[in-house]
């Protein structure tokens, strides 16, 4: 008998052993960076699953449908039972594909309870691609490695900072200035707009590092609500040219010019622009002053910060031609040495880092700064310190040189005493968006001196990886051990029964007999639209073996 199943249960087998290898392929790849699948360039892991799903389908549903068949003659051979010839349509219709399977399903609905698991193995199937799409998925996943190349290491971090140029031994701070990055960060903080801070290392594009402290600038200004009053005194008229040296013996004018003593006790003069006319405006006048000094809101002197720069900017207000008529502003700015705990991480080479606290304040004698906290700093073993004073007399003084210049105005022009002011000037219009970039600019160069790694402070590399959802497996193995049950249980019954395994065979319905009542009303039905199934659709017959080994389709 097994001899007469042989397609089906070859086909079975099939069935097993793609399904096996789906399981294989996806316990293999489960878990492996997309860099680690080491396939061929033309193929894809997805390519593999469909084939593999594709193969699998074809050999589960196949002797799905044989079985079908068989069960109809299971049904018309049973012992006292009677069944319409309409019956034998949809079990045909179903054995072919869905559509009959939801035509057989429900027609029969409960009647045969046997064929509808048959037809529902075959409806099901067709949802056996779409569950196999669903599988895989490819999600971030640690790059567990860390000799490998996507690990990130360390964000630039540094714990100390005393980097300087010259030898003070030969002149003291006077002799020496800042090293040569750090003056390029600092004009090009003051000059342009925008510095973003250090780019972390992330080769996979996807990082994430724990709190990491460093020591960093930070910086402020503060905007005076009011002026200082002017104190005006007599002067040649060409004393505060831009660039001019007065004539000896000049003639000076009454109230030509105004001290502005501002509160850190610095002196800006401008000229007294509201006491002369246009027409006396032949020069290029100081309309705007930068002056280095000891600060007043940030006190220099209060030793409670490590300042690197203080200095105060008051005048016209940026882009005037003349100070007549107009409110001069002030504003008193700084930049100090802090200590800046950062949350970094990269998504999608995207970098997003904050700042989740700051440490300025300190007791400015020890150049020590205060410990960060077991969130930044577990073992709290990291002193941030700015060790000796050289480097940070050197700094302030140098920044103190350059931060002091003038604008000249002459109403129709502007004249700078240096490059630097044309930076300090604009920064007047949001100070502290202009202090922050300078301070930013400065941070970037003071991370990367002598960048101090530490094991604690490693980044995680993510990267895309496979990714198996073994749930959505689910589908795909109960259809494949319901075909394989649905066809044992039809073998079992056939076996049992009268009828031999015929299952779809044409041959086998075309040399099987069927009585008289049958034919005669099927006489002139055959060219007719469903002639066939009108005429004798509804009739009952039972199949019955006949004497010399035929078998009868009789009618009751």
């Amino acid at each position: 008998m097994l001899v007469w199943w042989w397609p089906e249960l070859v086909s079975s087998l099939f069935s097993i052993a793609t399904f096996v290898s789906i399981v294989v392929v996806l316990q293999t790849y489960n878990g492996k960076p997309l860099t680690a699948l080491h396939l061929p360039r033309y193929l894809t892991l997805n390519g593999i699953l469909g084939a593999l799903g594709t193969l699998n389908r074809a050999f589960m549903v196949a002797p799905v449908g044989s079985a079908i068949m068989q069960e109809v003659w299971l049904l018309f051979s049973a012992v006292g039972q009677k069944t319409t010839l309409h019956d034998l349509d949809l079990y045909d219709a179903a054995s072919r594909g869905a559509f009959g399977s939801f035509a057989l399903i429900f027609q029969l609905r409960s009647r045969r309870l046997l064929a509808c698991l048959g037809a529902l193995i075959t409806i099901l199937s067709l949802a056996f691609s779409a569950f196999m799409q669903q599988v895989v998925t490819y999600d971030r996943m640690v790059a567990a490695d860390p000799g490998s190349p996507l690990a990130p290491g360390n964000l630039a971090r540094v714990e100390t900072y005393t980097e300087f140029r010259g030898n003070p031994a030969e002149g003291g701070a006077q002799a020496s200035s800042p090293p040569y990055d750090f003056v390029a960060a600092f004009y090009s903080g003051v000059l342009s707009g925008g510095i973003a801070p250090l780019t972390a290392p992330c080769p996979s594009g996807n990082c994430t590092w724990p709190l990491t402290p460093s020591l960093a600038v930070c910086g402020g200004c503060q905007v005076s609500p009011t002026p200082p009053p002017p104190v005006c005194f007599a002067a040649c008229e060409t004393d505060f040219y831009m660039g001019v040296t007065s004539a000896p013996n000049c003639t000076k004018i009454p109230n030509l010019y105004c001290n502005y003593t501002l509160p850190s006790g610095a002196v800006a003069t401008l000229l007294n622009w509201d006491n002369h006319t246009d027409a006396e405006m032949t020069g290029s006048f100081p309309g705007f002053q930068a002056v280095g000094s000891t600060g007043a809101y940030y006190n220099f002197s209060a030793g409670d910060r490590l300042y690197a720069a203080n200095f105060d900017l008051f005048g016209a207000p940026y882009d005037s031609y003349s100070g007549r008529n107009l409110t001069f502003t002030h504003t008193e700015c700084a930049l100090w040495f802090c200590v800046e705990t950062y949350n970094t991480t990269v998504i999608e080479n995207r970098q997003i880092q904050q700042v989740v606290s700051t440490i300025g304040k300190l007791n400015a004698s020890s150049y020590v700064f205060p410990p960060v906290g077991a969130a930044a700093d577990p073992q709290n073993s990291t002193n941030f310190n700015l060790t000796g004073n050289v480097a940070f007399e050197v700094i302030g003084m140098w920044t103190s040189a350059v931060m002091t210049g003038s604008v000249g105005l002459n109403l129709e022009s502007q004249s700078f005493s240096s490059d630097l002011m044309k930076g300090v000037w604009n920064g007047t219009t949001d100070p502290d968006a202009w202090i922050n970039n300078i301070a930013t600019s400065l941070t970037n160069v003071v991370r990367s001196t002598n960048s101090t790694p530490r094991a604690e402070y490693g980044g995680t590399a993510y990267q895309l990886g496979v990714s198996v959802r073994w749930v959505w497996l689910s589908l795909p193995a109960a259809l494949v051990v319901m075909a394989i049950a649905f066809l044992f249980t039809i073998m079992a019954k056939t076996a049992l029964s009268p009828v031999a395994p015929w299952k779809g065979s044409p041959m086998t319905l075309l040399l099987f007999d069927i009585d008289h009542k049958a034919k005669e009303a099927s006489y002139g039905q055959a060219h007719k639209y469903r002639g066939l199934q009108s005429a004798v659709g509804n009739m009952k017959v039972g199949l019955s073996e006949e004497p010399g080994k035929t078998w009868r389709f009789r009618a009751s």
